[in-house]
């Protein structure tokens, strides 16, 4: 019997909230785990087992292969409690292969001689801790971005679950689940992942190009050469970013826009990584491309981000505490409305439509190889010589920033500079993750938390200006020329309320910092890392 509370995550900055939480009310939270997993739903072409009142799961980690026979059950709120059934294989198909075992029974019974096919596929990021009462650990909580696949089509969410270790912990439980919906905004979620999956098979939300196969990761060996490997992360990432355009383009959902443009972002970062294994004759102009797709998406994606923050911090107060902020909204509301415009533009223009067509085609083909041997001396060149000597080098960028930042009033650009540093090492981590062992998801894990915080700081100062702006000026943007001092007070009472509050939020971050900085010290990076790449 499966006993678990589900809810839906509303936006990242809830999902970074509870990846750094330690109590949960009278609960404590403790430890914490990267995993990847695959799940396959699998039914008869006349779908027997649905039809029965189940769904039958393949998940595959990287740990081992399990299938799971699970009642369908609707639930009222949160809180599930519904029949489930595991075994662990070695055989995906067909289920006469599966151990002897109530699994295998029972949908053989369901399905008689019909084949089991493949009805969608779930992707799933997991960052698992350990929840506790007392020393006692009770349950198990799961915080999942979740990718759904049918088709060539796409949809992306995510989802925290608390499943119980026991059934004795029932009522702890309902104490989890009201802690979390008063702090934390969640949404209670009646819905399984199963059910969700079914839904998106009958009605799918993205549409990917024809011709452009889906792709579940890039697909590196060891033995790829490294300008291979760079092609094969170029096409897993510019399919990433048509995936998401229409809903960027929609702008119903504003994650749409962001993982657009992280796609751009992470495949501009791979020419910092892949440089000398390019011909960037040939690249050169594609990189221009995604730098001009990279600025059209950012300031829209910039203001997205600086109005969620605006709305969680009207939502962390009281209706009568809450300031006017109709001065900054409608100044907002205008540029904001500016910037999509132009944003569509770009994406309804030649220029974009050419990228698109010239890069699509380009990744199809293996890129041209530069030289690897240069008057009888070799060049590392294939992923299992290189890719240490890529991450060692980003971990270096890293280190070579702790004594610029650890002391008092050092520049605010320093930390900024740090955060892309971060980034990058942790980019370098995942472009390359198929081909390290376990311990990378641990130490990207850890540098996630390291460029998340910075990320914060950095929007606090850039939020911090633009209220600044309308407040003096009211403008979005400081006219030109405009002079660096404030000679004239802020007009509207509620605007300054805001600015002093992100100021302070500033603040808090800045001293904050090292407290941070030294959990990243104390994570054992160096021997994950170490660890990671002990395979190749």
């Amino acid at each position: 019997m499966e006993i678990e509370a589900k809810f839906s995550i509303p936006n990242r900055e809830t999902y970074q909230a509870l990846q750094a939480l330690t109590q949960l009310g009278d609960y404590t939270v403790v430890g914490g785990k990267l995993k990847h997993v695959t799940d396959t739903y699998l039914d008869t072409g006349d779908h027997r087992i649905l039809a029965a009142g189940y769904a039958c799961r393949l998940r595959q980690s990287s740990d081992d292969l399990v299938v799971t026979l699970k009642a369908i059950k609707s639930a009222a709120g949160p809180l599930h409690k519904r029949e489930e059934l595991e075994i662990v294989t070695t055989t995906p198909l067909p289920p006469h292969t599966w151990p002897d075992s109530p699994v295998r029974s029972r949908v053989l019974e369901m399905i008689g001689d019909a084949t089991l096919t493949p009805l969608c596929t779930l992707q799933q990021n997991r960052f698992v801790r350990m929840i506790h009462k007392g020393s006692q650990p009770i349950a198990e909580l799961s915080l999942d971005h979740v990718t759904l696949m049918h088709n060539h089509h796409t949809h992306t969410y995510m989802e925290l679950e608390i499943e119980l270790k026991h059934a004795d912990y029932e009522a702890d439980l309902g104490q989890l689940a009201n802690h979390l919906q008063t702090t934390y905004a969640v949404i209670p979620e009646p819905r399984s992942k199963f059910e969700r999956a079914l839904a998106f098979v009958k009605g799918p939300v993205f549409t990917v190009e024809a011709g452009f196969p889906m792709l579940q990761r890039p697909g590196l060996n060891p033995d790829d050469t490294m300008t291979e490997a760079a092609r094969k992360i170029f096409r897993y990432h510019f399919q990433k970013m048509l995936v998401h355009e229409p809903g960027t383009r929609s702008g119903e959902d504003i994650e749409a826009l962001h993982d657009m443009r992280v796609a751009t972002r992470r495949m501009r970062a791979a020419f910092r990584i892949f440089g000398d294994y390019l011909d960037m004759q040939q690249m050169k102009p594609y990189l221009k491309g995604l730098r001009r797709t990279g600025r059209a998406l950012g300031v829209v994606r910039d203001m997205d981000v600086f109005m969620e923050k605006t709305q969680l911090y009207l939502d962390g107060l009281s209706p009568k505490a809450r300031p006017d902020l109709r001065p900054l909204i409608q100044v907002w509301e205008l540029e904001y409305a500016h910037a999509r415009a132009e944003m569509a533009a770009y994406l309804d223009g030649k220029r974009y439509q050419q990228f698109k067509e010239t890069f699509g085609a380009l990744l199809d083909s293996p890129l041209n190889e530069p030289a690897h041997i240069i008057e009888h001396q070799a060049k590392p060149y294939r992923v299992r010589h290189s890719v240490p000597l890529s991450i060692y080098r980003q971990l270096a960028e890293v280190r070579a920033y702790e004594e610029w930042v650890l002391f008092p009033n050092a520049p605010i650009e320093r930390y900024h500079n740090l955060r892309i540093a971060a980034k990058r090492l942790r980019y370098t981590l995942e472009y390359f993750r198929e081909v390290l062992v376990s311990e990378v998801e641990a130490a990207i894990a850890a540098i996630k938390i390291l460029q998340n915080y910075l990320g914060d700081l950095q929007d606090a100062i850039v939020a911090s200006a633009r209220i600044r702006n309308v407040g003096v000026w009211g403008t979005w943007n400081a006219p030109p020329g405009a002079s660096p001092w404030i000679t004239t007070p802020i007009q509207s009472p509620g605007v300054s309320v805001y600015l002093a509050a992100r100021q302070t939020e500033t603040q808090k971050l800045l001293r904050g910092f090292p407290v941070i900085w030294q959990q990243f010290q104390d994570s054992d990076f160096n021997q994950l890392l170490a660890k990671a790449i002990s395979m190749l």
